[in-house]
This record gives structure tokens, C-alpha cells and sequence, in this order.
């Protein structure tokens, strides 16, 4: 599975991606996840299964998912986001890409 954290500057989801990984090494789950900035060429995220957008690139979604038809592309909630919560992530991930 492979995941992209995207926010303004890849910064804030750069954290995320350490807690994500330990999440999924903790399920026996192969799993590739990075941060990009949303403003990242197009093609860089085509190989992701799903992205995941921080909250206050939220409003983004629209543009992304014309740009990446194929790919899902979801907010993560303010609350999962501020508590650096990987657990609550991976499950957002795996709940969207198992539909």
C-alpha cells in the first residue's frame, strides 16, 4: 500500500509519516508512505492508493481528485491530525481504499 500525507509545505505530515509507519509495522502491514506539498507536480502522486490531504489543505480536494481520477483523496480530521494520532490515520487510509 502506498500512501502520500500532503499538505502546504510537507512539512507537519513529514511527523505524521514516522507515526504512520510504526502504526502499520505494529499490523505486520507493507507499507510506503511520504509527505509531499499539494502543490507537487501531478505525477508525483500517481502510485499512491490513496492521499491524504492535513486539514488546512482541505480545500484542495476538488482540484486533486480532478487531477488524480483514479486515486482517492481524503482530508484527515483536525482532531487525528493535531494529536499526531498514526493509528487513526492508517485507519482512515485502510477504511477509504478497503470501499
Amino acid at each position: 500500500m502506498h500512501i502520500i500525507l500532503a499538505c502546504f509545505a510537507g512539512m507537519s505530515t513529514s511527523l505524521l509519516v514516522k507515526k504512520v509507519e510504526d502504526a502499520a509495522k505494529k499490523r505486520s502491514l507493507d507499507l510506503t508512505i511520504h509527505a509531499l506539498p499539494v502543490s507537487s507536480n501531478p505525477s508525483d502522486f500517481e502510485n499512491a492508493d490513496i492521499v491524504l490531504l492535513g486539514p488546512q489543505a482541505r480545500y484542495m480536494t476538488e482540484e486533486l481528485q480532478n487531477n488524480l481520477p483514479n486515486i482517492p483523496i481524503a482530508s484527515i480530521p483536525m482532531d487525528v491530525y493535531g494529536s499526531m494520532n498514526g493509528d487513526k490515520i492508517l485507519d482512515l487510509a485502510l477504511s477509504i481504499i478497503q470501499k
